[in-house]
């Protein structure tokens, strides 16, 4: 019954094959190449827009000659998580340099953005706490919402979407304020990049044991030297 139900929702779901039928389908086409400005795809030359290889490092003949000596010397997987049996002495020589680069006493690395947000707020969650999370957070990362901050037990959002206040600097001060009032004392919030996330971090000064996370510099820049 239920398998002649979803066979029935499949059949019925067409759009899929309607766009790969025109040629403009987008998703899973194999690449041939290394991840450059150009790559090779179905034998042709193609502009390469969509990569997140944003410093062209994939492809750096110093990283996959340093990559190609780990396999050498460690082989192809850590076999085991970091906790157990998977830390290696060239993360913790990588580590102690992301450490210093950024004046901190230690750092931690993971492979993706997504395990990022669920090795660290994993860690942050605790009974009848609150994790605020950007509105229109997909895909694992963290995006701006002009100040906007959610309260996912309260489902309360404060976000203005208008694009007017990107150089409204009032407007971006009273946004922060407001959603400042979401945040309780003690709370742990990410806070992503922007001159209005910035407005939101400025106008928790007047909390207490709060803990910020950004992969923004001049907003931790801030918070070391300010808060």
């Amino acid at each position: 019954m239920k398998d002649s139900l979803l066979n029935k929702i499949c059949a019925e779901y067409t759009l899929a094959d309607e766009v790969k039928a025109l040629g403009i389908y987008p998703y899973y086409r194999p690449i041939e190449s290394g991840q450059d400005p150009v790559v090779k795809m179905a034998g042709k030359d193609v502009l390469m827009f969509g990569s997140n290889s944003y410093l062209g490092l994939s492809d750096d003949p110093r990283l996959k000659e340093a990559a190609i000596e780990a396999i050498r010397k460690y082989g192809t997987s850590c076999s085991g998580s970091r906790f157990l049996n998977g830390t290696l002495d060239i993360h913790l020589a990588l580590e102690e340099k992301l450490a210093a680069l950024v004046g901190k006493e230690e750092a931690v690395t993971y492979s993706t953005g997504f395990q990022v947000n669920l090795g660290v707020v994993s860690c942050l969650g605790f009974k009848d706490g609150y994790i605020f999370l950007d509105a229109l957070d997909h895909a694992g990362k963290l995006r701006r919402t002009h100040g906007g901050a959610v309260a996912l037990s309260r489902h309360v959002t404060v976000s203005l979407q208008d694009r007017r206040i990107n150089v409204n600097a009032d407007a971006k001060r009273r946004i922060g304020s407001l959603a400042a009032t979401l945040v309780p004392d003690g709370a742990s919030i990410f806070v992503d990049s922007g001159t209005t996330a910035l407005e939101l971090v400025r106008s928790l000064e007047v909390r207490n044991g709060i803990t910020i996370i950004t992969t923004d510099l001049t907003i931790a820049d801030y918070v070391d030297r300010s808060l």
